[in-house]
């Protein structure tokens, strides 16, 4: 490992974080610029993110496996669906496989940045077991993710210091954790309150999932049977860029669909949902979203497991706001009382962007909320520094490998041209006028992404040309690889 190895501290691109994100970026880096160094740095004892960090029953990808895995490393696995365990090992493999795991550095957590400007480069501190060190690099890559990861977000329920059981975040489980016979309760509406439902239900008493107000369903398949007809009838290498570009297009359709038709789309996936329950089941106030489709992230369920601890009566929802929590439960504002030996606090990450390092320019130190992204992959006024953001309706590693792209391009450029930096700008009327009329860079109304609004930790976004946030990844793959670079961004 690179953490085990005398490393060079001052380098051509540094890369931070070593999830899905920095392992694309490593890739990109050393196959479109060989002839650059680069290291990756880590602030956990391995790579895989989010996939080596969560530990709850169940957890698994809410997007397929197909567009979530690597364009340059397709998914092969029978689930497009898949658990934790098997995203970690197809990460682990691939990084050994085309030797990044070589670059990595593990326990080296980036705590500040600064650029500068006589210099045209970037030094960070980095702490490692006890001691800190400066990095330099002329390029810096953020592949550390949209959360923090020391810190989950706070759950604001009334009354939850007076409960006598446990209380669990997902973000933290306890690997030891028995939960054989005992009373569940789980606060939230999202992917994570969705997965552990049915995971719990296998071995708790009881599962009760509370929630304020309901969210949609896209029921999958556990296997796809057109992706096996792919498999048994065509060449490896032609079946796998063919069921990713299925679910590519699949997944594009689906959103634009919901986007353009919300009332037919609703229709459509209540339907569904409706084919799960027990006959006669009213659909509200359980299943009927308040919202459009697709302004908050949609819960995939594969083979409806969902449904099926709903239906065994091993699981049950509760659809309404908490009064307050007591010693052994909870009270709901409709008087009904909830019997509980743990609260397991479903509602959402703690945004942060950049992985909580403190970053400034000559030495001034901003917040990242007065600055807006361009082509959402770069913050205004900070030089040669990408981060990368995936998408908040589609697999996150799409724009991850479009920010990789955009950002190799821009480095072959400046190497290639003799520029030392590149720094995104706004000229005083587009400032002013943006300051008025802005968006935010993550189109969702859920309450972690409010959240992060409300304590000003996600940058802004525009309505219009390159400061606008991405939706589309054919658009955007074709803008990194061919669009203009030179709108909005000045170069020295």
């Amino acid at each position: 490992m690179a953490s085990e190895k005398a490393a060079s501290t001052n380098l051509d691109v540094i890369v931070i974080g070593a999830g899905i994100s920095g392992i694309n970026a490593g890739y990109h880096i050393q196959t479109r610029c060989p002839n650059l160094s680069y290291t990756i740095l880590e602030g956990r004892h391995e790579l895989g993110g989010t996939w080596s960090l969560f530990k709850y029953p169940g957890i698994r990808s809410d997007s397929d496996l197909h567009t979530f895995g690597f364009s340059w490393e397709p998914w092969n696995q029978p689930n497009a669906i898949a658990e934790a365990d098997l995203i970690r090992s197809y990460l682990q493999d691939t990084a050994k496989k085309h030797h990044i795991d070589e670059k990595i550095q593990y326990e080296h957590f980036v705590s500040k940045m600064n650029w500068s400007t006589a210099e045209q480069k970037w030094s960070m501190e980095v702490e490692h077991k006890g001691q800190t060190s400066t990095y330099q690099a002329k390029y810096i890559i953020m592949g550390t993710g949209y959360y923090d990861y020391r810190q989950p977000l706070e759950a604001r329920i009334p009354g939850l210091e007076n409960f006598q059981g446990q209380v669990i975040h997902p973000q933290f489980w306890p690997e030891d954790l028995d939960y054989s016979g005992k009373k569940i309760i789980i606060v939230g509406s999202g992917a994570t309150a969705v997965t552990l439902l049915p995971n719990l239900a296998k071995k708790a008493e009881l599962v009760t999932q509370v929630q304020r107000s309901p969210g949609y369903f896209l029921i999958l398949p556990a296997n796809d049977p057109l992706d096996g007809w792919f498999k048994a009838n065509l060449p490896t290498f032609i079946s796998k860029r063919l069921i990713r570009f299925k679910y590519l297009v699949l997944g594009t359709f689906m959103y634009q669909f919901c986007r353009m038709f919300p009332n037919y789309a609703r229709k459509v996936l209540s339907k569904g949902v409706q084919a799960q329950l027990p006959p006669g089941t009213d659909m509200d106030p359980h299943f009927k979203p308040a919202y459009k489709p697709w302004d908050q992230r949609m819960c995939i369920t594969p083979g409806g497991d969902y449904f099926k601890a709903y239906r065994s009566g091993k699981a049950d929802i509760k659809t309404d706001h908490i009064q307050t929590v007591t010693e052994d439960g909870m009270i709901l504002k409709s008087g009904e009382r909830l019997k509980a030996d743990m609260i397991i606090t479903a509602t959402g990450l703690k945004i942060q962007v950049g992985g909580g390092a403190e970053i400034s320019v000559d030495g001034k130190p901003f917040n990242i909320a007065d600055k807006f992204m361009w082509r959402g992959a770069m913050l205004q006024d900070v030089p040669n520094l990408w981060y990368v953001i995936g998408y908040a309706n589609a697999s996150w590693t799409l724009a991850a490998d479009a920010s990789a792209r955009l950002a190799t391009r821009m480095i072959n450029s400046m190497e290639g041209s003799g520029r030392k930096s590149a720094t995104p700008f706004l000229t005083p009327d587009q400032q002013q006028q943006m300051d008025k009329d802005n968006v935010p860079l993550l189109p969702l109304n859920s309450t972690y992404v409010s959240s992060a609004m409300d304590r000003r930790t996600i940058p802004r976004a525009g309505k219009s040309g390159n400061w606008k946030p991405r939706s589309n990844y054919f658009v955007d793959m074709f803008r990194s690889l061919y669009g203009n670079v030179t709108s909005g961004m000045q170069y020295k």
